[in-house]
């Protein structure tokens, strides 16, 4: 009987633990603790239960918890909180506060501290400046797990109340805005929903919060910040709508996921200084800056739409980027690089802009590279341009820029073409390799005076053995380079190998394979081969472009990927190749292996051998 008085007792105190007293806990929701306070009930069948949440509160005192059945729901009131209680409902689908068109449906007046309200589907506010919850200077209030709909004019208000958790509510349909924040600060704002608004979430005159994983759906604004600094908006995911930040700074917009669903709804900055906008995805939308700098852009993703737009005096620096499009209108002093562009209209669009620095960028697969428009006095340097129509295009009054120490391969069509009035450029050190056409210009300068470019073309000779061709290359249009480089100016890795040989075989058959690469600089190069069976080799450097043939033998069956990539003498690798060989069952392989396997367990073969097998 001690024994199991003594289990009973220890129940009891983990039954304390566990539902205490003064807590209620509903629909799998944290325990909403009294403090000490009372429970007031209302709606449901019990003794002393208040039929209106309001007459709950104004008998409630701080530290209480009124707790709000569904029984009765809806509730048509409008409810005025002015004590720190916590606001409690059984369930926020069905337990209904209605405002009935008129005024706030539910309004933390002045200098409340510590409010919760959790559980409610809350609806109906005023038609004008009304809102489904309004909060008003008051402190660290949460408003958790409810629903906020068709509350006229906005969902949430909170207004000159600082340290405030907004978190998992669903807010929609209400006419201007989901959440407005004016003159608030250090609020977190997360995990919410918030679709059709006119604006979604609203920051004014309001610094140092936290918007973070909430999914804003088909809103014509989904984030409207202005006069705000110091925010961080991370990890949300926006569909349909635009953001707009104006004159706001130092404000961190990192690792969101942004698809405006219609090209000219975009992320706009006007009036922005220091800003971080950094590991966003883009998808169908662009970047546009406007009066700003300063501002860091890096590491975004895109997906076929412009990212970036700079226009009007925007002082930016755009570096480790992987995206789409870059256009910058009317701008000074930019500089764009490290960037990767590909299978777009134009790589990276320049207008009517100065003193700007392009370099280190990749371009590839686009109907231009770079297109130059009323661009003067800046540089393009040390990119590569890869299997676009044109690699880099002028056009309109291009003037007294340098072109140096680029990469154009593979161009469809041109590697450079320069046209209409451009003139006073200079262009060397740049390497024109297996272009349809390698340039096409008139009057501007294809050397520095001392080096001109690498043509793969140049059929002239090199008689003193300087590097630089005896005679000049013709430029169609009507430019020469007087100084052709005999050699590229940068090392080129060579191409993926290209593997020959029989496709299946038998094992324990030797079968020979071939392979070939190319290097651009025509270096040597080497191989190393993975044949798919845990074996593998580099060989001997050889001669570029000359093919080499190796033998090997599979043992067991089964299908086998030969990979292979090249090396050339500077250590430039290529991309992999892969071959792919079958192998059909070979028994006494398998017999061979399973000797193997019980020589190195002799236990086993023991065993096996005391039941009989052989």
């Amino acid at each position: 009987m001690k024994k199991l008085l003594a289990v009973f007792v220890t129940l009891l105190f983990f039954g304390m633990i566990i539902f205490p007293s003064s807590g209620i806990q509903i629909d799998n929701k944290p325990i909403i603790k009294s403090d000490g306070g009372n429970i007031l009930y209302v709606g449901g069948n019990g003794s002393g239960n208040y039929s209106k949440i309001q007459d709950a509160i104004d008998n409630a005192s701080d530290g209480d918890t009124v707790f709000v059945f569904d029984d009765s729901s809806p509730y048509y009131e409008n409810v005025v909180i002015n004590k720190t209680i916590n606001l409690i409902g059984e369930c926020k689908d069905t337990t209904i506060i209605d405002g009935m068109g008129k005024g706030n449906v539910v309004w933390l007046k002045e200098y409340n501290y510590g409010v919760t309200i959790c559980g409610f589907t809350i609806q109906k506010g005023g038609v004008s400046l009304y809102r489904g919850i309004l909060i008003e200077n008051s402190d660290s209030i949460t408003i958790t797990d409810n629903i906020i709909v068709s509350s006229t004019w906005c969902g949430i208000g909170v207004s000159y109340s600082d340290n405030c958790i907004i978190s998992s509510n669903n807010v929609s349909y209400n006419n201007n805005y989901g959440i407005s924040l004016a003159y608030s600060n250090n609020n977190i704002i997360s995990d919410n929903t918030l679709s059709y608004h006119e604006n979604s979430l609203s920051l004014g005159c309001s610094n140092n919060n936290f918007i973070f994983n909430n999914t804003f759906l088909e809103g014509n604004n989904c984030m409207n910040i202005q006069h705000c600094n110091c925010n961080t908006v991370k990890e949300n995911k926006i569909y349909n709508g635009k953001i707009h930040i104006y004159n706001s700074n130092f404000n961190n917009i990192i690792n969101n996921s942004i698809n405006a669903g219609l090209p000219f709804l975009k992320v706009f900055l006007s009036n922005c200084t220091k800003n971080n906008i950094t590991g966003n995805s883009f998808f169908n939308t662009g970047l546009w800056l406007y009066y700003s700098y300063l501002n860091n852009v890096s590491d975004n993703t895109v997906n076929d739409k412009p990212l970036v737009y700079l226009e009007e005096k925007s002082y930016e620096s755009i570096d480790n980027d992987n995206v789409g499009q870059v256009v910058i209108i009317k701008c000074n002093n930019i500089v764009v690089k490290n960037l990767t562009i590909s299978n777009t209209y134009i790589g990276i669009q320049l207008f009517d802009s100065n003193n700007c620095s392009i370099s280190d960028n990749i371009i590839s697969n686009s109907c231009a590279g770079i297109q130059l428009d009323l661009f003067n006095n800046s540089d393009i340097l040390n990119n590569s341009f890869l299997k676009n129509k044109h690699g880099i295009l002028f056009y309109h009054f291009n003037c007294n820029n340098t072109i140096s120490r680029n990469n154009l391969y593979k161009n469809l069509v041109t590697g450079i073409v320069i046209d209409r009035c451009s003139d006073d450029n200079i262009l060397y050190l740049n390497n024109f390799i297996d272009n349809t056409e390698q340039a096409r210009d008139n009057r501007n300068i294809w050397d520095n005076g001392k080096s001109g470019n690498y043509w793969d073309d140049y059929n002239g000779t090199d008689d003193d053995g300087d590097g630089i061709g005896d005679t000049p290359y013709l430029i169609p249009g009507g430019s020469k380079d007087i100084y052709p480089l005999m050699y590229p100016t940068v090392n080129f890795a060579p191409t993926a190998p290209i593997i020959t040989g029989p496709k299946s075989g038998k094992p324990k058959v030797e079968y020979e394979y071939t392979f070939n690469s190319t290097d651009p600089n025509n270096d040597s190069v080497k191989y190393f081969i993975d044949w798919g069976d845990n074996n593998t080799e580099w060989t001997e450097y050889g001669d570029s472009g000359l093919e080499i043939s190796l033998e090997h033998t599979w043992y067991e069956k089964g299908n086998y990927t030969i990979k292979a990539k090249a090396k050339d003498i500077n250590g430039s690798e290529s991309n992999w190749s892969e071959f792919i060989v079958t192998m059909p069952r070979d028994k006494s392989i398998s017999r061979l292996l399973f000797l193997r396997f019980l020589e190195r367990y002799p236990l086993i073969k023991t065993l096996l051998l005391r039941l009989g097998f052989q």
